[in-house]
């Protein structure tokens, strides 16, 4: 009956607890403590695929075809190239003595 408040209370206790491993160990100039492994893996989410299937989805929905085209690759805007010295004009006058 902790929930997700409780849950996030303990993982704080833990996280403090094991940074004042962290200080005692560099205080004491000795080996870092080592980090335990995670039980479980971490899942990580394909976002393009969540997002076509989302797409797909409400498309047939609502009786549309379901084609997801892939997106064009865009080029970048190149910045103009910087004049060379035979380019350059000068501003500054010539002064005659």
């Amino acid at each position: 009956m902790g929930g997700p408040s409780a849950d996030r209370a303990a993982r704080a206790k833990d996280c403090r607890g094991a940074l004042a491993e962290v200080i005692r160990a560099k205080r004491a100039e000795q080996p870092l403590p080592q980090a335990e492994e995670t039980e479980q893996p971490v899942q990580v989410l394909d976002l393009m695929a969540a997002l076509n299937a989302s797409v797909e989805n409400a498309k047939s929905a609502r009786g549309e075809p379901a084609d997801v085209h892939p997106l064009t690759k865009k080029t970048a805007w190149k910045a103009p190239s910087k004049k060379t010295a035979a380019e350059k004009t000068t501003s500054r006058r010539v002064r005659r003595a």
